[in-house]
């Protein structure tokens, strides 16, 4: 199985969204379910409308949502028996879920409810699997796929390493602008390394200091 959390941003089709994620090369990954992060897909765009299609379902969040009026705490729940009841006849090796404009903690809750679908049932297993989200969200939405599909516990570490992601994620947005100022560039990067060192050393000693109060 395979996950591929994208923005929902783009313009493209949903056909042309799952040509260029198949041409994408990974290694095989046997321990774990890998999860790919797809921010950008400017560089994908060599594949052609005229090229063959790739067998997929698409569904949208609200075909999995209970019956309006079905809300708890201010969120629309998912209803657990519609994802098995579509799923269980999917015959494709692509699926893509739409999650559109929906409620944080909804999006959550599908993902932690059909993370135990593919738990109790094998029908995702080898699948190519597709989130197509809004990009605010990719990389909170990317770590809480990663920890309900290979069951990791959400604690301090996982916190540092989502900080760590955001500040990775700003460090290569900052290198998008300064990339078109070449004399700029080469000062950037000097100055960006101090940055990210400065900031390793904060965490470390930030962990540091929980060890010893524990």
């Amino acid at each position: 199985m395979k996950i591929y959390v994208v923005s929902n941003g783009a313009q493209d089709t949903t056909d042309h969204l799952v040509k260029q994620l198949a041409s994408i090369t990974l290694q095989d990954s046997t321990k774990a379910t890998p999860v790919i992060v797809v921010e950008d897909r400017y560089n994908l765009t060599q594949v052609s409308q005229n090229d063959a299609p790739v067998d997929h379902s698409s569904f949208h969040l609200n075909d999995f949502l209970l019956e309006k009026g079905s809300i708890a705490n201010g969120v629309m729940l998912v209803d657990a028996n519609q994802i098995a009841t579509k799923l269980n006849a999917l015959a494709t090796d692509w699926a893509v879920f739409e999650c559109g404009q929906n409620d944080q903690q909804t999006c959550i809750d599908f993902f932690r409810k059909l993370a135990r679908y593919n738990y109790i049932t094998p029908t995702l297993r080898h699948k190519s699997v597709v989130f197509s989200v809004p990009s605010m969200y990719l990389a909170f939405f990317a770590q809480t796929l990663n920890q309900a599909f290979n069951n990791l516990p959400a604690g301090q570490l996982v916190v540092a390493q989502s900080d760590q992601v955001r500040m990775l994620m700003l460090s290569t947005d900052i290198e998008r602008v300064f990339v078109s100022f070449p004399l700029l560039w080469a000062p950037f990067i000097r100055l960006n390394r101090l940055a990210m060192f400065i900031y390793k050393r904060f965490v470390q000693a930030g962990r540091a200091s929980t060890k010893t109060r524990i």
